[in-house]
């Protein structure tokens, strides 16, 4: 058990960084958009990325500094205000890690060829407010009431191994779609978990209700019950770290319409899938009723030091887990984006887009409006403001570089979180360096200049119509 809540904490605590990627969408002219949109056909023949990693964090109910109060040089913890701003029952919190060790697309003709693999780690968890109300107050101020605490965790790791193909049917149609194979590491998965307390108001005695079912996967016996194999990993082989029987398949759509020279319209899909989960599996299941006499439970106190021994051993007494094998499936988390832009004459590209992704069935849209243009030949920069369901209001903001065949990038969708996390709900990072090569009609493509925002191409092209007139001529 104990090692259990030091695996629950530990993942909870270091929320790197799980929304779904506009600034990556926008930024079409990037390998890396065909994760987002399959039928973004690349402007270089050749494109190879360099590992790279990225990291997505959402919070739907509080900041950082909702939580912390300073008085001089010396920070406190004061949560009451954002206690009392949470959701009755749907807080959440979540991470997606994706860290890609290959990556390269090869374009020839109408087609392009794509493939990439990626080790995928992510997490959600929901909670109610009356969770952080009996953690941070007790339930001294409860006596008499009954109080649903009962939170949701769910983690899962898996290899991403994807094949993706592009076509352009014609000069206004292109198509696309990414296949790819999932083997899943290990999981936590939540089915149910429905915890009420009663505290009584002439002895005390507080009365635990539970009924919670947990699946596990690829970590050790005993972990829920403190029996058995208790080792929180159970791979013994580094092969199988690599090959295992989770399998999964999942698929990403997309298509892209150019009605004319200014107007491109863009949809797609993605994570349309699942794993089922086969490697040792496991069902934890508790359900019943638990009294403990004159219980003062308030581990949290702020006036005493935490004793998480005593959180970890109450815990332990009030769930009583029981264990058996048990196989299951998780979805991935679906994503979809729409897009319209509209290329100006000055070289700006402007637009809107609506995207949204669900998160263990809650459905989070979010919408926003884009602008970007290349400044001279080697930079590109690009930012929206938008506001998504869970995080609120946000400023994305991509940016890449390019020279010498290299390409290096970053893209987040809120520069503020990052500038300012104490002060933000959520945001993503990603960044890295691909390799382009062979740009067909690089000479012919449109060059504007910075400082007037003139079609130099058009200059070029008469220059080169006249000069030849002329040879000719001679």
């Amino acid at each position: 058990m104990k090692r259990f809540i030091t695996l629950i904490s530990l993942f909870i605590g270091v929320q790197l960084s799980a929304q779904h990627e506009m600034s990556l969408f926008l930024a079409n002219h990037l390998h890396q958009s065909q994760r987002v949109n399959p039928a973004h056909i690349q402007p270089h023949k050749f494109n190879i990325a360099l590992p790279n990693i990225g990291f997505d964090y959402y919070n739907s109910s509080f900041r950082l500094i909702d939580f912390f109060r300073k008085e001089g040089n010396t920070w406190n913890v004061e949560p009451e205000e954002a206690i009392l701003d949470l959701e009755n029952t749907n807080n959440r919190v979540g991470q997606h890690t994706r860290f890609e060790t290959l990556s390269l697309a090869i374009k020839f003709g109408k087609w392009q060829l794509s493939g990439a693999h990626s080790l995928q780690l992510e997490t959600h968890a929901r909670y109610p407010r009356n969770l952080m109300e009996f953690a941070w107050y007790g339930n001294g101020n409860y006596v008499g009431d009954s109080l649903s605490i009962g939170p949701g965790f769910d983690m899962s790791s898996y290899h991403e191994w994807m094949l993706g193909v592009a076509y352009q049917a014609n000069e206004k149609w292109s198509f696309g779609t990414n296949i790819k194979l999932l083997v899943g590491l290990f999981s936590i998965k939540t089915m149910r978990s429905n915890v009420n307390v009663y505290t009584d108001p002439e002895y005390y005695q507080l009365t635990t209700d539970t009924d919670i079912l947990i699946y596990t996967s690829g970590l050790g016996s005993g972990l829920l019950t403190g029996e058995g194999n208790s080792d929180t990993f159970v791979f013994t082989d580094p092969a199988e770290l690599v090959i295992r029987q989770n399998l999964g398949l999942a698929v990403d759509l997309g298509a892209t319409y150019k009605y004319n020279d200014q107007w491109t319209f863009s949809a797609s899909a993605t994570n349309l899938g699942a794993i089922s989960w086969q490697d040792t599996t496991y069902q934890h299941t508790s359900k019943g009723r638990y009294t403990f006499d004159g219980v003062d439970a308030n581990p949290f106190s702020s006036d005493a030091d935490i004793d998480f021994e005593e959180v970890i051993d109450t815990i332990e007494q009030t769930f009583e887990f029981e264990e058996m094998g048990q196989t299951f499936s998780t979805p991935l988390s679906p994503s979809f984006f729409l897009q319209a832009n509209y290329k100006t004459s000055n070289g700006y590209d402007i637009g809107g887009i609506l995207s949204g992704r669900w998160y263990n069935g809650q459905f989070a849209p979010a919408i926003a409006v884009n602008a970007k243009r290349p400044l001279g030949k080697h930079l590109n920069v690009g930012a929206f403001l938008g506001y998504r369901a869970m995080t609120g209001g946000n400023l994305g903001f991509h940016a890449d570089v390019n020279f010498g065949g290299f390409q290096a990038y970053f893209l987040t969708d809120d520069l503020f979180t990052i500038l300012l996390p104490d002060y933000g709900r959520g945001t993503n990072i990603r960044m890295g360096i691909n390799i382009c090569l062979g740009r067909k009609g690089a000479k012919n493509e449109e060059v504007v200049d910075p400082e007037t925002g003139k079609d130099l191409s058009k200059e070029k092209k008469d220059k080169k119509v006249i000069d030849s007139f002329f040879n000719r001529k001679n």
